[in-house]
């Protein structure tokens, strides 16, 4: 399979030269003390370590930072004290239902991969990566589906504390909607974080066909604002497979495009994270990744960096 027929984006060169202040690459934020080992079952953590791997093999412009953990009262702004504490002391069960003390020790750098990126995208105006799924899941007391901590809403009241957003909106690939996020936002009164789960809400009234185009509305700024930041749930759930998802690997392309190519335009930092989704074939699931990766650099990789982005007949 080849995606070497996509378009090539080299608009971004002559419309937004400050993108050159990406000439070192796409900041990811991680490392390996983020990875907890599986808990009886597929572990999402561990997809972060092979979406890296395979990225360095594709040779995509990826700069990675180790994310610095965050602290308990940092955690704790999403969720409550006790829990924070129960979990991290091993008192209480994590989002996988154990109370692994490998779970915990990791569980403080995954968050902080949150801060640090959405500090990094606000600050200099662009893009972050966080190659984590299913952050989304945990609500205020309780975690589920190996989520414990809610990494997309510590992150915004992080940057609320500081002062430097005023509205953050959430985007949503994922099919189901998240129980963790409207949670947080009810239970914390979050009414400046717009949650969109587009995904969810698009094919339950659109057919295949036309959510592209929906999106591209969307991003134009027709249905929600995008806020001071936008943080991006890129889920390779969505992909066609038997009698699940609805977009060709193409189409997820496009998808992702469209999301850069809009917050780019309005000059509006994003923050994404790998979402989830499994094949019978890893591979596939971190082609579908890469994919994401690919456009990403597209729109917010310095013109000197496009040279590896060319070389990808791969996929």
């Amino acid at each position: 399979m080849s995606f070497s027929d996509l378009p090539r984006l080299d608009w971004h060169a002559q419309f937004f030269p400050l993108l050159a202040r990406s000439r070192q690459g796409i900041p990811v934020f991680y490392c390996d003390e983020m990875i907890a080992p599986s808990q009886g079952e597929r572990s999402e953590s561990s997809k972060a370590r092979y979406a890296v791997q395979y990225w360095n093999r594709l040779g995509l412009p990826a700069r990675y930072v180790k994310p610095r953990p965050a602290c308990r009262s940092d955690i704790a702004r999403a969720h409550d004290r006790a829990y924070v504490d129960g979990v991290l002391d091993l008192a209480r069960d994590n989002g996988y239902g154990t109370r692994d003390p490998r779970v915990a020790e990791s569980l403080p750098y995954v968050v902080g991969a949150f801060l640090d990126a959405a500090r990094e995208a606000v600050n200099t105006g662009l893009v972050a990566v966080v190659p984590v799924a299913d952050a989304q899941e945990a609500g205020f007391a309780a975690g589920r589906y190996g989520s414990t901590f809610n990494g997309f809403i510590a992150a915004a009241l992080a940057l609320k504390h500081l002062g430097l957003v005023r509205q953050v909106t959430i985007l949503d690939f994922e099919e189901g909607e998240s129980s963790g996020i409207p949670d947080l936002m009810a239970r914390l009164g979050l009414d400046w974080i717009t949650y969109v789960p587009l995904a969810a809400r698009m094919f339950a009234r659109y057919l295949k066909d036309a959510f592209l185009r929906h999106l591209k509305r969307a991003m134009e700024g027709a249905w929600f604002p995008l806020g001071d930041l936008l943080m991006v749930q890129a889920s390779a759930c969505m992909l066609l497979r038997g009698d699940r998802g609805v977009l060709t690997m193409k189409e997820m392309a496009e998808r992702d495009r469209i999301v850069f190519e809009g917050a780019a335009a309005l000059h509006v930092p994003v923050l994404w994270t790998l979402g989830s989704g499994y094949w019978p074939s890893l591979r596939t699931t971190l082609i579908t990744h890469s994919v994401t990766m690919r456009e990403c650099a597209r729109v917010y990789a310095a013109p000197a960096l496009s040279e590896p982005l060319r070389r990808t007949g791969w996929v």
